[in-house]
């Protein structure tokens, strides 16, 4: 029983730590996608420019300006979803680790080894601040002492 619980509570940190690089791979993600969004905003913004120019000097129709218009406010939508999705990932990541903060959480795209270190953050004692974990690990050694209650039920005294 004791090395049952031992071994739930190792599987747990394990579940843990998946659902914390696959939240921070879903971060660097996102975040990536943003930058491409805001270049794409800014491109949009120039060819509406361009669109009103272009009407102004009689070079093309309102048509052309609206559909320009259009486009820009479907990336700049995107935009906003794409941030939406940084932030919630930001928040699932410290839901998982419990950390209490106001910050957003960012991603680094620098360092390529950061996921091993996020990983590491997360072994045994980095995931002991949950909950829910630390629940598991005192079951855990609740029945290893349980173990010990059986034997000395054994012993005559």
């Amino acid at each position: 029983m004791a090395s049952a619980q031992a071994s739930l509570h190792r599987r747990a940190e394990e579940t843990v730590r998946f659902h914390a690089v696959q939240a921070y791979e879903g971060l660097v993600l996102a975040t990536a996608y943003g930058r491409v969004m805001d270049q794409a905003l800014t491109t949009a913004n120039a060819h509406v420019s361009q669109a009103q120019a272009m009407v102004d000097n009689e070079m093309a129709t309102e048509a052309d300006l609206l559909q320009a218009t259009v486009y820009r406010d479907a990336v700049r939508q995107q935009l906003i979803e794409t941030r939406n999705m940084i932030r919630v990932a930001g928040e699932h990541i410290k839901l998982l680790s419990a950390t209490n903060t106001s910050l957003p959480i960012a991603a680094d795209t620098k360092d390529d080894g950061l996921v091993d270190d996020l990983v590491t953050a997360y072994s045994h004692d980095g995931v002991g601040l949950r909950s829910d974990l630390l629940a598991n690990r005192a079951q855990a050694e609740a029945a290893g002492h349980m173990v010990k209650v059986a034997r000395g039920a054994l012993i005559p005294t």
